[in-house]
């Protein structure tokens, strides 16, 4: 009986270790396998999204690999990376819905144990990037004449609003990055841009009218039309819309040259449009 109390402290210590053994084995052995595969995959120009944000310290390991979280994704400029790794801890992180990149293409995924491994092609082509280069014109019965360049932005009209520019716009409730084309009454925005070589010809048109859009007023509606290589290939209305619509389409030829842009309303009233297109 005097043994009693050693037998029961020596009894927890191996439950402990065995707790120690299991959770090791597990877990941190899948983390380890999972740091392994990223170490051999892993190549310049790819970035890391970690979720959910606060196990994002048990990735570092890989020295010198971009890596940014789940909150930071309004802000993390994507542009110039390849490719981009999603790792989900499952246990921790229950949502179907990864922020940003749900409208990307995704390569493959693999597990390792409780975390998902996803990876995710990023766009060759980002037309928030090329502002400075686009080719802005208006036309209307008069015919079609040049936007104004001044410095970032394109000067189509009288008004301070009548413009083509990136932005940065509260769209739901979100501060969101795009391209500004408010529409002008009786003209039409045409908005062109090359595109660069080896697009496959697949493309995600983001659009969405401001938070500040004339909603309980008038009912703001924004029409857009798309053409890839002087085709047809897409066209929208955007109308009492709060939040982001992402559209696919796909060019039925590789290697597409050129994209146009339309704009349009039937009605200038705070129409405050905000649009993106990104290609792969």
């Amino acid at each position: 009986m005097k043994d009693l109390p050693k037998i029961i402290i020596l009894s927890v210590l191996v439950i402990i270790l065995s707790l120690s053994f299991v959770y090791f084995y597990f877990f941190k052995l899948d983390l380890y396998r999972l740091k392994q595969h990223l170490k051999k995959d892993i190549k310049r120009g790819d970035i890391v999204l970690f979720l959910p944000d606060w196990e994002k310290n048990d990735i570092l390991a890989l020295d010198g690999l971009p890596i940014f979280t789940s909150s930071q994704n309004q802000y993390v400029n994507l542009y110039g990376f390849k490719r981009l790794f999603v790792i989900k801890n499952t246990m921790h992180y229950k949502s179907s819905s990864i922020p940003l990149i749900n409208e990307m293409f995704s390569n493959k995924k693999m597990n390792f144990g409780p975390y998902n491994l996803e990876e995710f092609r990023l766009p060759d082509f980002n037309l928030s990037d090329k502002v400075e280069r686009l080719r802005v014109s208006v036309e209307d019965e008069n015919g079609r004449r040049s936007c104004t360049k001044e410095k970032d932005k394109y000067r189509c009209g009288d008004m301070g609003w009548q413009y083509v520019g990136l932005t940065t716009v509260d769209i739901n409730g979100q501060m969101s990055e795009c391209i500004w084309a408010h529409p002008i009454g009786e003209k039409r925005i045409i908005i062109e841009s090359d595109l660069p070589v080896g697009l496959s010809g697949n493309f995600i048109f983001y659009r969405a009218l401001a938070s500040t859009s004339g909603f309980d007023t008038v009912k703001p509606e924004v029409q857009t039309a798309i053409y890839i290589n002087d085709k047809p290939q897409f066209s929208s209305v955007t109308i009492r819309q709060r939040d982001w619509i992402k559209d696919r389409f796909k060019f039925p030829e590789s290697n597409p040259k050129s994209v146009r842009i339309e704009i349009t309303t039937p009605q200038e009233y705070k129409n405050h449009f905000c649009f993106n297109l990104e290609g792969f």
